[in-house]
This record gives structure tokens, sequence and C-alpha cells, in this order.
């Protein structure tokens, strides 16, 4: 028989059958415990990494909008101007017309 088969013969000796059932569910239960942290660890630096990803494609995606929106204000301000500009010439025209 191996070694170990005859260490756990004598530990069921020693202690009883209940005793060593309670220390491989108590061992069972460790080695659940640490495979699930394990596993959760190395999901959530997924997730962050992920998450980092999604972050830097917003910020891209924000300062593009950002520019966009820039623009637009621009090209709105200069028709209000130029539109202005007509408003007061056709202004003129229309009282140099009354005269």
């Amino acid at each position: 028989m191996p070694a170990e088969a005859n260490t756990l013969i004598d530990m069921v000796n020693t202690l009883g059958v209940n005793v060593v059932t309670l220390l491989a569910a108590f061992y069972y239960i460790q080695w659940i415990t640490k495979s699930h942290r394990d596993e959760r660890t190395k999901a959530d630096e997924m997730h962050k990494e992920e998450r980092l990803a999604w972050m830097a494609k917003d910020s891209d995606s924000d300062a593009a909008l950002r520019s966009i929106m820039a623009d637009s204000n621009k090209i709105l301000g200069d028709l209000k101007s130029v539109l202005t500009e007509q408003t007061t010439l056709l202004r003129q025209i229309v009282l140099d017309q009354k005269k």
C-alpha cells in the first residue's frame, strides 16, 4: 500500500470516521473557496479591462461630439451674424423706398 493510504487508514483508526470526514469536508470547502476566489479575481480583472476600454471609447466619442457641437455653434453664430446684416440692409432698403 502507498504511504498516503496507510496515513489515511491510521487517521481513521485514531480519530474516527466522523472526524476524518469532517476534516475532508473542511479541506474541500477551503479548496472550493480558493478556486472561486481565483476565478472571481480573474473575472474582476477582465471586467476592469473591459470597463476601461469602454471608458476610452466613450472619451473619444465625447471628444468628437464636443467638436461637432463647437462647429455647429460656430456655424449658427455666423448664420446669425449674416442674417442680422441682411435684416439691417433690408430695413435700410425699405426706409430708402419710403423716402
